[in-house]
């Protein structure tokens, strides 16, 4: 059999002929020659034929084959298809991704379109494109027309993330807060050793408005073996607000911009598996620096460690030491100690956290020496009724904080404050676009002082994006 020549026109009368093809046919052996027979295939047997000689690896021919049928009709969505296969496979990267994209146009079903992403997405993992890979994979498990073909598309995607070595994760929140400056909520306080009250200033005090944050955190693979991997890290966050109606009466020069926050930081990470399967090393080593208010704030640089030990297969403990060393024009200079202790527990109703951490920070400026000591417990329940109530999974958090400075210009005694915070998110796993969910976060938190100025409350409710896989 030869392979098929170009398509000819179609006709004006009867079928759809898409190509000739030429089959070698013996004569009798008397004639000592061959004679060849023309059949016509239509576009259907073509496609039929197109596919038949994929299955048996005949690449070659599955590419000429679409080729014509792609010369006969630019929006035969299987031409398309398997001429992109077909390229792939043979290494033609550029026709495979046109083809691939000139699928995903001619799509017209949840089928198609998943078929065209996925088609898309190997034809980028196989030139090396993996972030590009994963968007594709991200649109066919939104076109996915059933759970299996779903959890194919997750499962390549977590496949293709292994070999990415580029993994960025984004951050997305819309937060409106009764105190977005973290203000008093008094309008008086007192200086020990003075007989008078002194009177608060508008933006000393507790402003309400819309707290808006974006943060990305991009890693880049170095290195990699089965127990060990070498990471460059990059972060970046920013957050400003809003201030409503009522803040800008209480404080008209208060702009929201005055009160964002920027950060910007590089690191350099190593992970290494340390014996038994779930336990890990990880070292980090960060640079950075701040803004507050637009205005440069202060530098820092930080070295942590932190070690997760698997207990049982539903146990893991995680330790983690960090030192720091903060300075800045604008910043207090401080130098700040944390250790911290976690452990985790899974069965088969979610999961239970509990954690405690201890910071020492040591400076010359009394707001910046101080020692903090905090408690927490986390709970992400899981079953189905509670899923089908609430139509969201959600993670509650109680936290208990202490945090003693040894001076203040406001007291002899020293500051010490007490916060107590409660905070509860609501993931709906329901509403899905290309693998992200949305987060309802409501949070509250009190804190009580010795100081008057520094008594707080804060209640807020903000709205996020969470990738699903």
């Amino acid at each position: 059999m030869r392979r098929p020549a170009a398509v000819p026109p179609r006709p004006a009368r009867g079928g759809w002929p898409a190509a000739m093809l030429a089959l070698a046919l013996l004569a009798a052996p008397e004639a000592g020659r061959a004679e060849e027979a023309l059949f016509e295939l239509t576009p259907v047997q073509m496609r039929a034929l197109a596919v038949t000689r994929m299955q048996k690896g005949d690449l070659g021919t599955t590419r000429d084959l679409a080729r014509a049928l792609v010369a006969r009709d630019p929006d035969d969505f299987a031409a398309q298809l398997l001429l992109a296969q077909s390229a792939r496979a043979l290494g033609a990267e550029a026709e495979a991704g046109r083809a691939a994209s000139a699928a995903w146009r001619c799509a017209a079903t949840e089928e198609e379109r998943y078929a065209a992403a996925l088609i898309r997405a190997q034809v980028l993992a196989s030139a090396g494109h993996h972030t590009r890979a994963q968007l594709w994979l991200r649109r066919a498990a939104e076109a996915a027309p059933s759970p299996a073909t779903r959890a194919r598309a997750i499962r390549d995607f977590k496949y293709v993330r292994l070999r990415n070595p580029w993994s960025t994760q984004f951050s997305l929140a819309v937060t409106p807060s009764d105190n977005i400056n973290n203000g008093s909520v008094h309008d008086r306080f007192t200086i020990d050793g003075l007989p008078w009250e002194f009177a608060l200033s508008g933006e000393a005090r507790a402003l309400s408005g819309v707290e808006l944050s974006f943060g990305a955190d991009t890693r880049y693979r170095l290195s990699q073996t089965e127990t060990e991997a070498t990471d460059i890290l990059l972060r970046a966050s920013h957050r400003t607000y809003r201030l409503s109606d009522a803040a800008r009466a209480a404080a008209p020069d208060a702009e929201g911009s005055d009160y964002a926050y920027t950060s910007l930081a590089a690191g350099l990470g190593q992970r290494m598996l340390t014996g038994a399967p779930g336990n890990e090393l990880v070292m980090t080593a960060w640079a950075g620096q701040n803004w507050y208010g637009g205005d440069p704030y202060g530098a820092f640089l930080r070295g942590e460690a932190r070690l997760q030990h698997a207990l049982s297969p539903r146990n893991r403990l995680t330790t983690s030491v960090s030192v720091e060393a903060r300075r800045g024009d604008a910043a207090p200079e401080a130098d700040v100690g944390l250790l911290s202790l976690g452990w985790d527990h899974a069965w088969t109703g979610g999961q239970v956290s509990l954690y405690g951490s201890y910071t020492r920070s040591s400076s010359d400026f009394s707001s910046a020496d101080y020692s903090d000591l905090r408690f927490g417990a986390r709970l992400a329940p899981k079953a189905d009724w509670l899923g089908q109530t609430l139509g969201a999974d959600p993670l509650l958090t109680l936290e208990a904080r202490s945090r003693d400075f040894d001076s203040s210009p406001y007291s002899f005694d020293g500051r010490q404050d007490e916060e107590l915070r409660a905070e509860v998110q609501f993931t709906f796993h329901d509403l899905d676009y290309m693998g992200f969910n949305p987060v309802v976060t409501l949070e509250t938190a009190r804190t009580t002082s010795n100081i008057a100025i520094y008594e707080t409350t804060r209640t807020g409710i903000g709205l996020s994006v969470r990738s699903a896989f």
